[in-house]
């Protein structure tokens, strides 16, 4: 894994952040409002890293799996709405 040390310092912060939130099967507003901060360098991450490398940060940091799989299914959520052009 060759992730760069300045997004190692993101990840732990971030893991540190939402470890506490891992056993709720709910969000918080202050937990929703967390999410809104980290969203687009999980996404900058996402794009900078292959998938096998994100992932096997899962193990270690399991705040930092909660929010991210929350985020894949925001976008998947996304995704899948019918748009609304006309």
């Amino acid at each position: 894994m060759s992730i760069e040390h300045v997004d190692f310092v993101k990840i732990r912060l971030v893991n540190e952040v939402f470890l506490p939130f891992i056993d709720q099967g709910y969000l918080s507003l202050e937990e929703l409002r967390m999410v809104q901060l980290w969203v687009p360098d999980y996404f900058l991450l996402k794009k900078k890293y292959p998938a096998k490398d994100i992932v096997s940060l899962y193990k270690r940091y399991l705040g930092f799996k909660r929010v991210s799989i929350m985020l894949e299914g925001m976008e998947v959520d996304l995704l899948a709405q019918p748009s609304s052009v006309h």
